[in-house]
């Protein structure tokens, strides 16, 4: 029994044991699972913080969509408090957004969204949500952040690149254009190092100086240098630029094919930045060519003026004395009718008065004081006569040898000027060849081709009457061509010319619309004349004319010279008128205003003192708007248009006049009053 009973106790020993083992393992249980509380209550602690101070807005979703937390970040996001939020569906704050897309836990990527807030305000997002699998329940954790800055900022620098963009393309058009007007320009545009050596040339470069661009690019400019310009002139101009100053001024460089030409040329240097350290030299470069031929066309032509504004002058002077000796001179014949050798002799003065009057009509001509008598002539017959004439007249030590063509040139011209052309041409022709010289003379048509048009762009015409004088003299010397048509230049002793013979051929030349060339060496000289032709025409027959008289008219004279008064008063009174002088115009108008009615006539000189012959014959006209007038004048016809001084009944006399054309003027105009 008691065997039993320490079995019993034994197995009770036992038991106490395993309960006491088991009390111990539950208390280890007990305190693992409160340390396990601890720790997740601790968790969530720092879950709940974490959440709390996050910079993103994030939201925990149920599966039904409906908010169940919101940290403090969401609700500034959303502009809604933590109780708003919850149990707002997600819809309402981000109506894009598919919560079955981020269910299946696939998809991690960042997304764009917009946000709603609660005044209706949008707001962009960048959206990440990440399934959560909390106590049995599946959840959605979706973070939120406010990309609104961003979004500007990228709009800003959107901007920003377009407007760049947009300033890239304007200033690379700019730099185009620039390029382009560079690369057409007219001038010489370029671009060397410090020490000289040529970086950039534009095209001009190789079309003024001939000169290939690559075959320019690194070397100097010195390649253009001709000897024209002394050491000392580059001296200066280097020591002016390589001190930071531009420099300008005319240089005359040289050809590839070594002719020379001026070019107006500007040097500056370039600097880097602000600094004064010279990092290259530009330089413009004009060729002046044709600017100096112009000048020098131009000084010419001033010089021309000038002369012919002398000429006239003298012209003037001794129209007024050739109208004194030739009316002595008919006043004489008609008195002495009687002697015949008297009258012959005196015939042979008007004779060469008229050739002086001839000559100052030339010179009239030359300073372009007078207007050629223009009609059709046929040169060819014109000037086979005139051939004739000098043929006689040149010395036989020079053989002369013609060539007309048989057919009809006309031309519209002065006889009188052609016909001085071709003899002082010829005059000139044997001064040059002296003993046995050859003379040529053709006329011949011509038409003009494109290069003769490109030559003298200034003609109208296609068909011309060729003038050629060709002799196998000295020559004209190179440097002297370009002044032969100079007045008073001669290279002929002194004595022997007066250096007004080509000057006279080139302005008769000018008034028929002509061109003159002159191609001259030793050996060989010629002068080309080229006239335009006109269409065939009767060409004027020269008739002589008597004198007329009158029925004793009254005419009043007006003029300043008193010799020119009582001579052409006596002439007056020879062809049966009565006179009354008068020395100005002031004078004329007073003593006209005495008696209008009684004057059938005046007849004034167009340049007076105190009063000239236009402003006279104004006052006179109105008192008397039918009164006849003659005006005379020692200039040129062309010096009084009376159709621009609105006068009807006005003839228009040269000094000096024949008298049977003044008594033929006088009866023109009586019987028209």
């Amino acid at each position: 029994m008691s065997s039993e009973l320490e079995k019993k106790n034994q197995a009770l020993e036992q038991r106490v044991k395993l309960l006491e083992q088991a009390m111990r393992q539950s208390a280890r249980i007990r305190q693992q699972f409160n340390d396990a509380q601890r720790e997740l209550q601790a968790s969530r602690g720092r879950y709940h913080a974490l959440i709390q101070h996050a910079f993103d807005a994030i939201l925990i979703i149920a599966n039904n969509g409906e908010v169940s937390e919101a940290n403090p970040t969401a609700c500034a996001l959303f502009d809604r408090s933590e109780q708003e939020l919850n149990g707002l569906n997600i819809k309402q704050l981000i109506p894009s957004l598919q919560i079955e897309k981020f269910s299946a836990n696939t998809d991690h990527r960042i997304h764009e969204y917009d946000g709603l807030r609660k005044d209706g305000e949008i707001v962009p997002l960048e959206v990440t949500a990440s399934a959560l699998d909390l106590e049995h329940d599946a959840f959605l954790s979706i973070t939120a952040r406010d990309i609104s800055e961003r979004k500007q900022a990228d709009m800003l620098r959107q901007q920003i690149q377009h407007e760049l963009e947009e300033m890239v393309a304007e200033r690379n058009s700019e730099l185009l254009k620039l390029n382009t007007a560079v690369e057409q320009a007219s001038e010489i545009l370029m671009v060397t190092t410090p020490d000289g050596t040529i970086e950039y040339i534009n095209d001009a470069f190789e079309r003024i100086t001939g000169i290939a661009k690559q075959n320019a690019l690194g070397k100097k400019p010195s390649i253009l240098r001709s000897e024209y310009h002394e050491d000392a002139f580059f001296k200066k101009m280097w020591e002016t630029i390589s001190q930071g100053k531009s420099w300008e001024g005319r240089i005359i460089n040289k050809r590839q094919d070594g002719s020379l030409f001026p070019a107006l040329t500007s040097i500056s240097p370039v600097f880097h930045g602000s600094s004064k350290e010279i990092t290259s030299y530009v330089c413009i470069s004009q060729d002046i060519s044709e600017q100096e031929k112009m000048e020098k066309q131009m000084r010419q032509s001033q010089k021309m003026e000038a002369v012919g504004t002398l000429t006239s002058g003298i012209a003037h002077e001794f129209n007024n004395m050739l109208a004194g000796i030739l009316g002595n001179l008919y006043l004489l014949k008609s008195r002495l009718v009687s002697d015949p050798k008297g009258c012959k002799q005196l015939a042979t003065a008007e004779d060469l008065s008229q050739k002086a009057a001839q000559m100052i009509k030339q010179l009239l001509t030359f300073s372009h004081k007078d207007n050629a008598v223009m009609k059709p002539v046929n040169l060819s017959i014109l000037l086979k006569e005139s051939y004739k004439i000098a043929s006689i007249a040149i010395p036989e030590s020079t053989s002369l040898h013609g060539e007309f063509c048989p057919q009809q040139l006309m031309v519209q011209g002065d006889a009188t000027q052609l016909q001085q052309i071709l003899m002082n041409l010829l005059k000139n022709a044997h001064d040059a060849c002296g003993k046995r010289g050859r003379v040529t003379v053709a006329v011949i048509p011509f038409t003009a081709d494109a290069s003769f048009r490109m030559k003298h762009p200034h003609i109208n015409s296609t068909h011309f009457a060729h003038l050629q004088v060709r002799d196998n003299g000295c020559g004209i010397a190179k440097d002297d061509i370009a002044r032969i048509f100079e007045p008073f230049f001669t290279t002929k002793k002194a004595g022997q010319g007066t250096g007004l013979g080509l000057s006279m051929i080139y302005g008769a030349i000018g008034q028929h619309d002509g061109v003159i060339e002159v191609d001259s060496a030793p050996g060989a000289t010629s002068f080309d004349i080229y006239l335009p032709l006109i269409e065939k025409q009767e060409e004027a027959e020269m008739v002589a004319i008597e004198v007329v008289t009158g029925l004793h008219e009254k005419i009043l004279h007006v003029d300043d010279d008193e010799s020119i008064r009582e001579i052409t008063s006596e002439i007056l009174a020879s062809l049966n008128y009565s006179t009354v002088q008068a020395g100005d115009g002031e004078q004329a108008v007073a003593l006209f205003l005495k008696n209008p009615d009684t004057f059938s006539l005046v007849i004034l000189d167009v340049v007076m003192p105190k009063l000239g012959g236009v402003g006279a014959a104004n006052l006179i006209r109105k008192q008397r708007p039918d009164i006849p007038l003659i005006f005379l004048t020692g200039y040129g016809e062309h010096e009084i248009d009376p159709d621009q001084l609105n006068m009807q009944t006005v003839v228009v006399l040269s000094k000096p006049f024949s008298v049977p054309d003044l008594s033929h003027a006088i009866q023109d105009l009586l019987s028209r009053a």
